[in-house]
């Protein structure tokens, strides 16, 4: 082997070795973190009974923007929802007891 060709080798490693390294732990990351649940025939139904539940039609002629405009409505919805629950708590909190002046 010529020192040339080691020469170049051990450029080609310095370069190569810190970006498999840095692969490995950007993997490591990703896989580690919380994964979305997975796709079911079942999710996939619960979501277009939600979106027909606020008007969506699946042979609607304007289709993409039919879609997101459901998809708003039900966003609206799941905020309100979250407002009143929120709400709801709040209100259902015993109310501190008046102290009694001695």
């Amino acid at each position: 082997m010529e020192s040339g060709s080691f020469a170049t080798m051990c450029r080609a490693c310095a370069i190569v070795l810190p970006m498999i390294a840095v692969c490995g732990y950007a993997r490591a990351q990703t896989t580690t973190g919380t994964a979305p649940p997975p796709v079911t025939r079942a999710s996939i139904l619960r979501e277009l009974q939600a979106l027909k539940s606020v008007g969506f039609d699946i042979n609607d002629e304007n289709y993409p923007n039919s879609l997101q405009q459901s998809l708003r409505k039900l966003e609206a919805m799941e905020a309100t929802h979250q407002t009143e629950a929120g709400a709801a708590v709040q209100g259902s909190e015993k109310p501190a007891m008046p102290s009694v002046p001695q």
